[in-house]
């Protein structure tokens, strides 16, 4: 049996630290460095370089990969639920 069990158990998921989120094939989390959120960008966008627009159409400053994320931006964890749901696809990114 697991050590944590039970409402053990659910109540340590709950309090554990935010996870990343799992993105789509084509789409990465970068976390800004002027504000420390985590926004998810194409890797078109990437390709082009320097600041990086996202899928919510903020643009990002990418950030040291060992820097930690604060949290996730709100537009691209609905942009993100939405394509979980198969609401939208890649190709309807606002970026």
């Amino acid at each position: 049996m697991h050590a944590l069990s039970g409402r053990t158990a659910k109540r340590a998921r709950r309090r554990a630290p935010g996870r990343a989120l799992a993105v789509p094939p084509g789409v990465t989390g970068v976390t800004d460095a002027r504000l420390g959120t985590t926004h998810l960008v194409t890797h078109e966008a990437m390709a082009a370089g320097g600041r990086y627009v996202a899928l919510c159409g903020r643009e990002v400053l990418p950030a040291s990969p060992t820097a930690l994320q604060r949290r996730s931006c709100p537009c691209c964890v609905a942009w993100f639920l939405a394509w979980r749901y198969r609401l939208v696809d890649l190709r309807s990114a606002a970026g």
